[in-house]
């Protein structure tokens, strides 16, 4: 992480917004962004996002109410940093803050607040400037979160607190797409396979004494399409449609051994999800953003199994998703 911070850290000289030799031209408008930055840009945003449910679907994925007083509620705060390192190349880190509450049926509330897993990666888009933009990424997620819980006392009447973090490495390599009609609409794609890297996730006290216990999340797809189509110069609309298929999830323990893991599959935990959305943005220039998104489950499968763990990369809940978020480039 201290290595992607260094190589990403401005070099040249001048004030923060003056428009510098190093730096490329800047897209009109927010339909002609291409998969990566221009070079020599940088950009912080600070993300918000939040969704709340009163909801969970069982195994089937038909969706149940809970009762009145329970609500589930999951916040993030996002800082992420993007540079063009070159024409073709852009690096980022994308960092969460997570606060996880749920307010149950007794009326106690259980409240998490931690850092979450950290995304880091990089875009190669080997062509710039045409109306068919395609591009290659590779995402590596970092399990940096609070990952484990924080007694022995299993099931509902003993949580006290919520995962932050899956406690897993992802390793993520995507496809994107771009095409600009005109101008002022672009259709894009991101299609996904992420591969989650089987890892320990804590200990396990077995009669015999203590084993490593052992989880293999299940591979997923992922297949994100949007259209974008600025209304003004400055200000844009976009709808889009994410689904995702997650694969059988396994869990085991490995014993005195890390090397020899007994995995067996958990029922009901393939399935896959159908979100859409709708997202603005405004860019009265070219060194500020501001956005706003919301996303909303149509369709999922089984969320019982991950829903007491407050993970939403696992068991993405039933409910809408509210963000916004604010972008500073130099």
């Amino acid at each position: 992480m201290i290595a992607l911070l260094a190589a990403i850290l401005p070099t040249a000289h001048g004030g923060v917004f003056n428009t510098k030799t190093m730096h490329a031209d800047w897209p009109e408008r927010q339909a002609q962004h291409e998969h990566v930055l221009p070079k020599g840009w940088m950009q912080v945003e600070i993300g918000l996002d939040n969704k709340t449910t009163h909801s969970f679907r069982d195994e089937e994925g038909t969706k149940l109410r809970y009762d009145d007083e329970v609500a589930w509620s999951y916040s993030r705060m996002w800082l992420r940093f993007d540079q063009g390192f070159s024409r073709r190349i852009r690096l980022y880190m994308h960092v969460p803050w997570v606060e996880a509450r749920l307010r149950n049926d007794h009326g106690t509330l259980v409240v998490t607040r931690a850092l979450g897993d950290i995304h880091t990666g990089a875009v190669f888009q080997p062509v710039i400037g045409k109306r068919l933009a395609i591009a290659a990424k590779i995402d590596v997620k970092a399990p940096s979160g609070v990952e484990w819980p924080g007694n022995f006392i299993g099931g509902p009447t003993g949580t006290h607190s919520f995962l932050t973090g899956t406690g897993v490495t992802n390793v993520g390599l995507h496809a994107l797409g771009r095409l600009l009609v005109v101008d002022w609409l672009a259709f894009r794609i991101d299609a996904a396979y992420v591969w989650k890297v089987p890892g320990i996730v804590g200990y396990v006290i077995e009669r015999d004494g203590f084993g490593n216990g052992w989880l293999d999340a299940g591979d997923e797809l992922v297949a994100h399409g949007s259209m974008v189509h600025n209304w003004t110069r400055d200000f844009a609309l976009s709808g889009d449609i994410r689904a995702s298929y997650r694969t059988t999830y396994r869990i085991g323990t490995s014993g005195p051994s890390v090397w020899k893991a007994n995995l067996s599959p958990m029922e009901n935990t393939a399935g896959g999800f159908l979100d859409l959305g709708m997202a603005a943005s405004w860019e009265p220039n070219p060194h500020v953003e501001l956005k706003a998104h919301f996303r909303s489950q149509v369709l999922g499968a089984d969320t019982t199994h991950f829903a007491a763990l407050g993970l939403e990369e696992y068991s993405p809940q039933p409910g809408t998703e509210l963000g916004a978020g604010a972008v500073v480039r130099w």
